[in-house]
């Protein structure tokens, strides 16, 4: 049951971009400092293209928008085994999806590990380059990895193409629909210091998922 109806964008959902990544339309990502760690919350709504995949993968091979379709238990109790803490899920509608948790105190966590958040007593950035993508694609549970791997996603492939044959890639597999709400996606970044300082960014999901280059979004 899980297995079927969380689909890629649980998958890739794994805080940073685990979770951000195949959620299109509407999508937030907001990271807040706090002693000895740092808070994360997402939300996205699928968009219809997106929804209509998920569907296809739960039990009965459809879904008409008027159920909830992602289990919260489920995957509070993934990223919670994940090793990060105090993480809380919501699945309002069949399309959306809330999650937020927090980094583990000792840093044991695989976001952490990744070296996605690095900061200081000054300032605090997120970090995206194909190495530590590679690392955090490393450390997720094997689950979140098989899901990931049905988008081909080249940041966690370590495979290197242009944007427009990823697409294509893409379309080929899940349809046009599907293709355009990924490449149109974008995530809305805020960043907050302890001190309620906010530094907002517009990130194109495609600028993530087929990194080219170092990606850096500072405060």
């Amino acid at each position: 049951m899980f297995l079927r109806k969380l689909t890629s964008c649980i998958a890739a959902s794994a805080i940073f971009l685990s979770v951000a990544l195949f959620c299109s339309c509407d999508c937030n990502l907001s990271v807040v400092e706090k002693k000895g760690g740092y808070k994360v919350s997402y939300s996205a709504v699928l968009g219809a293209g997106l929804l209509d995949t998920v569907g296809a993968l739960s039990d009965d091979g459809s879904n008409d928008g008027s159920e909830v379709i992602f289990s919260p238990e489920e995957i509070q109790n993934v990223f919670r085994d994940s090793g990060l803490a105090n993480v809380k899920v919501e699945s309002v509608k069949a399309e959306s999806l809330a999650i937020e948790a927090e980094t583990a105190a000792d840093a044991g966590d695989f976001i952490s590990k990744a070296g996605i958040i690095n900061g200081d007593k000054k300032s605090f950035s997120l970090l995206f380059t194909k190495e530590n993508l590679a690392a955090l694609y490393d450390g997720m549970p094997g689950m979140m990895k098989s899901y990931i791997d049905m988008f081909m996603a080249p940041a966690f492939s370590g495979e290197e193409m242009p944007d427009e044959e990823y697409i294509d890639l893409v379309a080929s597999v899940y349809g046009e629909v599907v293709a355009e709400e990924i490449k149109n996606s974008k995530i809305n970044l805020t960043l907050t210091k302890l001190d309620g300082k906010k530094q907002k960014y517009s990130v194109r999901l495609l600028d993530l998922i087929n990194i080219k280059k170092q990606l850096v979004y500072k405060i």
